[in-house]
């Protein structure tokens, strides 16, 4: 990327987040020490704004809310994945055991979300994660709402890995039969980013990403409206 950039000043450039291997989008990056610094500390104050873009594999039961439930690495089939970790209160006790529990090992995770259009069995979903865990949005969206991202197939079984199961309408559409379901990659998309007062002067930044071909492809396909 360096050497796309063609500026003999800019010696090295500093990954500010991390996005899953297999989604597309934006991805923020310093050329210098001092903007790593200011753009790290509007992070870890959660001023710096994050929004994805995802289908989902159904919809949502609220059109939109705040997932604040604590997320823990586990082992699930011989392959490690976010999983869930409520914190042990009142209400959660009546359907989790407390000697199973291990919420103290466990990261903090908020994700706001908001549906956009539904139809053909999926959803078009725009998220903001206010924390940055891995898998953070997958394992929300899917475990938290019941709603896995199309193409998600390691988070769309709790208790195991397999391809993911698709209504007949979406594949349809898709032009996919469910034998070639793993072929969907994943509808995960980083969208935008907005910094506030970053620029001189106390201006704000606001990056938007344009849409990855295949998923601009899906929204298209499945008749999802980009504006609610």
């Amino acid at each position: 990327m360096i050497e796309r950039l063609n500026r003999p000043d800019i010696k090295q450039l500093h990954l500010l987040h991390r996005l899953d291997k297999q989604s597309t989008g934006l991805l923020l990056m310093a050329y210098t020490p001092e903007a790593e610094k200011r753009l790290r500390d509007l992070m870890q104050e959660h001023k710096i704004t994050k929004q994805y873009l995802t289908i989902v594999r159904g919809i949502p039961q609220l059109s939109e809310g705040e997932i604040n439930i604590p997320i823990i690495e586990r082992n699930v089939c011989g392959t490690y994945k976010m999983m869930l970790s409520p914190a042990y209160t009142d209400l959660t006790k009546l359907v989790m055991p407390k000697s199973k529990r291990d919420h103290i090992d466990s990261s903090k995770a908020i994700t706001k979300y908001r549906v956009i259009d539904s139809n053909y069995g999926v959803s078009l979903v725009e998220c903001q994660p206010i924390t940055g865990v891995k898998h953070q949005i997958r394992t929300h969206l899917a475990h938290a709402l019941g709603t896995p991202i199309l193409g998600d197939h390691k988070y769309s079984h709790y208790a195991k890995l397999a391809p993911q199961k698709l209504q007949f309408a979406t594949l349809k559409k898709l032009g996919v039969r469910q034998a070639k379901v793993r072929t969907i990659p994943l509808c995960l998309h980083s969208y935008s980013v907005a910094i506030p007062n970053f620029l001189h002067h106390q201006q704000n930044i606001f990056i938007r990403a344009r849409l990855s071909h295949h998923l601009r492809y899906f929204i298209q396909a499945l008749r999802l409206r980009m504006i609610k």
